[in-house]
């Protein structure tokens, strides 16, 4: 018997299995609470590295790196390990991704957040640009947590990982972006 992590021969998105991952493993509905507040406890990767479950994501998205492995790979592994502790403060899953209900609700055309009323995004254009300069793993991982938190903690999960899985990416946060500012509402809304 091999302690190898099989070949993952799922066709569906990273995201989807995710998705699939957080409604089975530490979902309100078919989770299990125990596993979910053990993730919510943790603040880094190496915390998680102790939650079975937190690895059980790394193995279902094929992120388990060999004993050597180069660093890039190391850091893939913590990432899915970091999407754990995001994931686990979400408790309900919703069609809206994270950066729409939390972005302007029309496109701002010069309007200042101050007087925008009801059209006022959630998360202002300073945090906004703030959680945009993340880097730090650690103060990602926060970040998302709390824009999670801000959000009611429901989002939409695939959206969520996919964003969270891809933040080095520098098309991440201009889709980001133009999702926050509602700026091409009509490409978006078939992607997300």
């Amino acid at each position: 018997m091999s302690d190898e992590a099989p070949a993952n021969t799922d066709t569906k998105s990273i995201e989807h299995r995710a998705r699939d991952w957080w409604r089975v493993t530490i979902s309100d509905a078919e989770g299990d609470r125990g596993v979910r507040a053990q993730l919510r406890r943790c603040a880094t990767p190496r915390d998680a590295l102790g939650v079975p479950a937190a690895i059980g994501l790394a193995r279902r998205l094929g992120r388990i790196p060999e004993v050597g492995a180069p660093a890039w790979k190391q850091r893939g592994f913590e990432r899915v390990l970091g999407l754990a502790i995001v994931l686990a403060h979400v408790r309900a899953e919703i069609g809206v991704p994270l950066m729409r209900a939390l972005g302007w609700s029309q496109f701002p055309y010069g309007k200042k957040e101050a007087t925008a009323g009801v059209e006022r995004p959630i998360l202002s254009e300073l945090r906004f640009k703030r959680f945009l300069q993340t880097e730090d793993e650690q103060d990602l991982i926060a970040a998302f947590v709390r824009l999670v938190k801000l959000a009611g903690s429901e989002t939409d999960v695939a959206d969520l990982a996919r964003m969270f899985l891809r933040w080095d990416d520098d098309r991440t946060k201009r889709d980001l972006a133009l999702v926050y500012f509602r700026a091409n509402t009509r490409g978006l809304d078939s992607q997300s």
